[in-house]
């Protein structure tokens, strides 16, 4: 078993080829509160549109993470203290 403090995390995802890696998407989503920090979470980044640059993908992330994350998106979450960058 594991201790009682642990938090596992299971990210199950879709996804084409973007310009920033699924780890840098999941810590940019993670960092704006769209993903828990344990259970099951579907991310769809199929949604992202094509051809985005890197800077645009962060921006995409930030502003629609919701979106992404569907219903494991937390309301209330520290969404509100996420930086928009365009």
């Amino acid at each position: 078993m594991g201790s009682a403090n642990a938090t596992d995390l299971l990210i199950v995802t879709s996804c084409v080829t973007l310009a920033l890696d699924s780890d840098t998407c999941f810590r940019i989503l993670h960092e704006c509160g769209f993903v828990p920090t344990g259970g099951i979470v579907f991310v769809n980044l199929l949604k992202i549109p094509p051809g985005l640059n890197a800077e645009e993908t962060e921006a995409y992330l930030r502003k629609y993470g919701a979106d992404l994350c569907g219903s494991s998106a937390r309301v209330g979450s520290r969404r509100s203290g996420c930086k928009v960058t365009a």
